[in-house]
């Protein structure tokens, strides 16, 4: 599944590349976030040299293309890619020089730029010049986030504390692929499920008083539209559009301790696509279990 990379390029030390390949890998892919909360590699360029496969004479292959991408990656100590990206590779940039030649020209002289960064801040601005490509870029995007409904989960434990109380044990399911992200605290543990169009964030915090109508009166304050709110013995849902992405908010209380959880999917495709997408969100946030103080 090629996937949208732009939103994520400049913040990617391997997503500079990844551009190349116009996708960002799924997240069996990809490795674990860095501290940045983006994910510290992604897809697609070429194999080690062992199976790296003979190249075509064409100087402007997308083969050949990949190719020196590869060995910008490998400079910046970037680990080498599987057959499996180098194939991804060659099909998506096989596809953008088909939808706009002009556009490919100007991926291929990004290929001479020193630093997987700086080929990624050259290779945005080739796109959002080129209508044909930022319009393939998206709707790759939108595929992928479509995709992300159908990602497995996987059951996670672990702790929070408010600032000011004991350590409160909770039980989350993610999607697989998930990670921790080292931005998280003793009170905010967060996670972040890499790539796919822009990614989920889940925020699982601890807070000493929440309410319904605190969520709501953010959600007012930050313009974003409140599309569904309901209220339970447990706790409360709040399910929130704005034009940059999609957002839903849970909070539980029981055994005594309260903790919220947020799920975040930043991306203008997915406001666009929030009958697939906002299920997936409510599914992952309402799983929240307080399971009560840490021992």
């Amino acid at each position: 599944m090629r996937t949208g990379w732009l939103d994520e390029l400049v913040t990617m030390p391997r997503a500079a590349l990844a551009l190349i390949s116009l996708t960002l890998s799924c997240s069996a892919d990809r490795a674990s976030p860095t501290a940045s909360g983006a994910p510290a590699s992604s897809s697609a360029l070429v194999s080690s040299p062992s199976s790296a496969p003979k190249l075509p004479t064409d100087e402007h292959s997308p083969e050949r293309l990949c190719a020196r991408f590869e060995e910008i990656g490998r400079a910046d100590h970037q680990a080498p890619s599987s057959d499996a990206e180098v194939t991804e590779c060659v099909a998506s940039m096989a596809e953008a020089r088909k939808v706009s030649p002009e556009g490919y020209a100007c991926l291929e002289k990004c290929a001479s730029v020193k630093g997987s960064l700086l080929v990624g801040l050259c290779s945005m601005s080739c796109v959002s010049h080129n209508p044909s490509l930022d319009a393939l870029n998206r709707s790759w995007r939108r595929d992928a986030l479509k995709k992300m409904t159908m990602a497995p989960t996987r059951a996670v434990d672990g702790t929070v504390t408010p600032y000011e109380g004991r350590a409160i044990a909770f039980r989350i399911a993610l999607p697989t692929g998930s990670e921790e992200d080292a931005h998280g605290s003793d009170a905010h543990a967060i996670f972040y499920k890499a790539g796919e169009g822009g990614g989920v964030s889940v925020d699982v915090s601890a807070t000493n008083a929440f309410s319904l109508s605190t969520v709501l009166a953010m959600a007012e304050a930050t313009k974003h539209t409140v599309v569904a709110k309901r209220e339970s013995a447990s706790g409360f849902t709040v399910e929130e559009t704005s034009n940059n992405g999609l957002f839903v908010t849970v909070g539980r209380t029981s055994h005594g301790a309260s903790l919220a959880a947020h799920c975040n999917l930043y991306s203008p495709e997915g406001a666009a696509l929030q009958k697939d997408l906002m299920p997936l969100l409510v599914r992952i946030c309402e799983s929240l279990e307080v399971r009560g103080p840490a021992r």
